[in-house]
């Protein structure tokens, strides 16, 4: 789920996935549904934030066929990227450090993707287990946005994994308690 202003009227829409195979578009105060875009799929995990700079942000959904869906503030589809299994989450920072934000998304398959905000896939990296959540955050002020897995399967230990795509390097683990 994500709230934006993907109008452009200054106020903010809920963003969120229709439990049979969409992503919808909101408006809070009216309660009308503004688009829907089909996945085919659930979409586990929503963001919405302008990667191409053009000052409405795009909406990225990762979903349970191993797609993920970038969808313009209007409620087109502009890209897919699939995976084998399903995504479950999806995030965005400014990976490489050049000024462009990327995605980052991963789940069943064991890698966390990183895409273009044109959807081309710039690294993936394995990780130990199912890829539940992802953060990005710039976590030793060096300019690159790293990459923040939790990993770990149901009725396991959780693990979290840091990388750093822009030298492409495992930066540490730790594993909660």
């Amino acid at each position: 789920m994500a709230v934006a202003d993907v109008t452009g009227e200054g106020e903010n829409e809920l963003i969120y996935g229709a439990y049979y195979d969409a992503v919808r578009c909101q408006d809070l105060s009216s309660g009308k549904i503004i688009w829907e875009v089909s996945t085919n799929s659930f979409p586990f995990s929503i963001v919405a934030r302008d990667v191409d700079h053009d000052g409405k942000p795009e909406v990225f959904a990762a979903a349970s066929d191993g797609g993920l869906y970038a969808i313009r503030s209007e409620g087109e589809l502009i890209w897919t990227f699939r995976s084998k299994l399903p995504l479950y989450n999806v995030a965005i920072g400014d990976i490489q450090p050049c000024g462009n934000l990327e995605i980052a998304c991963g789940g069943i398959d064991r890698n966390v993707y990183v895409l273009s905000s044109e959807g081309k896939e710039l690294a993936h990296s394995e990780v130990k287990k199912v890829v539940l959540r992802l953060a990005v955050r710039d976590m030793d002020n060096d300019g690159a946005d790293e990459v923040f897995v939790l990993d770990g399967a149901i009725y396991s230990d959780l693990f979290v994994e840091v990388w750093g795509f822009a030298d492409s390097t495992h930066k540490c683990n730790y594993r909660p308690k």
